[in-house]
């Protein structure tokens, strides 16, 4: 898939929705109707629009929306920044399915109503239905304060999400994981701290990731990161040569696949494969693979085709101070003229 790329399915498995870029630079949201195969722009892309998710009822869509524009003027030059312009919002996936901030009534419940209530007939139909004219024009803008969200989940009566420290806020604020209650209309904080989630099929429980440790918390207020995933005890058998094989025909497969020139520059692919893969036998180390891959993309002759990563030795690196000096001309050579002085840091 492509990368960043992530949609969410209708839980009728008929609809699937996604965001991505336009012409000109923003986002919008598609819903893709996977029985008429059939794509639809739903967002119009005058405003950024991300992370749409399906509710749990086939009711809403939640999105992100990004359209609340507060200035923040710079003290260094003349210019203007729109930072936290993110809000939360839902659209109502038909026309009769009412706002989600619809005006409660205030007043007593009648028992005229309970009668009226039970005589409808609840429907049992789990088909999703989509009005998808118009769609933009349902968005409603839920409360919490334009800020930083993104990574929206749907649980039942909730929309999941992760709040990012603001623009110019302190280092030391965290990522915090929060809910919007929509019966209540208000949010409410899950869990700080919360580098990565995962919310289960079930919607029941969250993987969290703090670091490099993960526990399971439930979706709900105030959750403890405690009793962490014994990530310690897994263990796995690896052929290393085995695996540098599958690493070099997958790198070599994904430029095949995914190069942006079919002709691949002029250079046939197929005997590149065939020559690298022979200098791959003779290979003992990880950093060697790694420099066989890269001379092998390298025959594409192509910038911005980059690689890297894997289980490298690192050696500890250890960030010294360097001494500044004046470099002074002396007939083929040159001289240190001078040594600079330090600061006193």
């Amino acid at each position: 898939g492509c990368e960043g790329f992530a949609a969410s399915w209708s839980h009728d498995s008929r609809w699937f929705t996604y965001s991505r870029d336009l012409g000109n630079y923003h986002n919008a949201v598609f819903i893709y109707d996977a029985q008429n195969k059939k794509n639809t722009q739903v967002t119009d892309g005058f405003y950024n629009c991300d992370n749409p998710v399906f509710d749990t009822e086939g009711k809403y869509l939640y999105l992100t929306t990004n359209q609340n524009f507060t200035p923040y003027y710079s003290d260094i030059d003349n210019s203007f920044i729109y930072g936290n312009s993110t809000q939360i919002a839902a659209i109502a996936l038909t026309k009769a399915t009412a706002s989600i901030l619809y005006p409660k009534n205030d007043t007593v419940a009648i028992k005229t109503e309970d009668r009226k209530k039970d005589s409808t007939k609840k429907s049992t139909s789990t088909a999703v239905e989509i009005d998808l004219d118009g769609m933009q024009t349902r968005m409603v803008l839920l409360p919490p304060a334009a800020a930083n969200y993104g990574n929206i989940a749907a649980v039942k009566g909730k929309i999941v999400y992760q709040k990012f420290p603001n623009l110019g806020s302190a280092q030391e604020v965290k990522i915090s994981l929060k809910y919007f209650d929509i019966d209540k209309r208000e949010e409410k904080t899950i869990l700080d701290d919360v580098n990565e989630y995962w919310l289960s099929a079930n919607s029941n429980k969250i993987l969290v990731r703090r670091g490099a440790a993960y526990t399971v918390i439930k979706p709900e207020e105030n959750q403890k990161f405690e009793k962490m995933l014994r990530l310690t005890e897994m263990e796995m058998m690896v052929d290393p040569m085995a695996e540098w094989k599958q690493l070099f025909n997958d790198a070599w497969r994904l430029e095949r696949d995914y190069f942006y020139d079919p002709g691949m520059h002029g250079v046939n692919w197929n005997t590149v494969k065939e020559r690298y893969s022979k200098m791959l036998e003779g290979a003992i180390t990880r950093e060697e693979v790694d420099f066989i891959i890269g001379e092998m993309i390298g025959e594409l002759n192509a910038s911005h085709t980059y690689h890297g990563g894997g289980d490298m030795e690192r050696p500890n690196n250890k960030s010294v101070g360097y001494l500044g000096v004046d470099w002074q001309a002396d007939g083929n050579f040159y001289k240190i003229k001078t040594i600079i002085r330090g600061a006193a840091w």
